[in-house]
């Protein structure tokens, strides 16, 4: 849930829950036993001890998780995959059809915040959850199949001239999650 709701839009009254100095440190304490054996994961562990605050929060995404800007960082997943036919980046590429089509196969909607980009990190990762409480090796398999978009969306984020040094080193200790499970 932490890290879906670091790239989400979320409450001030959910972040301030999360980010809450008890509940934060035993976030990074968990993350840190899963990414041990990560040397880069664990440096980028300690990038995330301390989080954007709820307004830092919405004015970062409100210049760069909003669509058409040029700093935009969206973190979907058809951004960062070309297309098999014509190997354009296309925003509700095959990643996002996949992914309204799995979801609705769960008897579940897409949330209407996500309407536009199933493929959103975020919901990805709930996915991810979702089959991990009820079926650990389709877990693997989607996990293991998802999540390769991350390294070019880390990338991007270590471009812009913004400080994205704690969304940067989110999706690098993620990656480093993501791994350790699929292990």
């Amino acid at each position: 849930m932490v890290f879906s709701w670091i790239f989400a839009p979320v409450s001030r009254e959910d972040w301030e829950s999360v980010t809450e100095e008890r509940v934060w440190r035993s976030f990074i304490e968990a993350v840190a036993s899963c990414v041990a054996n990560s040397p880069s994961a664990t440096e980028a562990l300690n990038r995330l001890e301390t989080p954007p605050t709820f307004e830092e929060k919405l004015q970062f995404a409100a210049l760069h998780f909003t669509g058409g800007l040029p700093s935009s960082t969206q973190a979907i997943e058809s951004l960062y995959v070309p297309s098999e036919d014509t190997g354009a980046f296309e925003y509700c590429g095959k990643s996002a059809r996949y992914m309204r089509d799995l979801i609705r196969s769960l008897g579940s909607e897409v949330p209407q915040a996500f309407s536009d980009c199933p493929d959103h990190l975020s919901l990805e990762l709930e996915i991810s959850a979702h089959l991990l409480r009820h079926d650990a090796q389709s877990a693997r398999e989607f996990i293991s199949n998802r999540f390769a978009w991350l390294d070019s969306y880390a990338q991007r984020l270590s471009s812009i001239e913004a400080d994205a040094s704690f969304y940067a080193a989110a999706v690098g200790v993620l990656g480093a999650v993501l791994d350790a499970w699929c292990e």
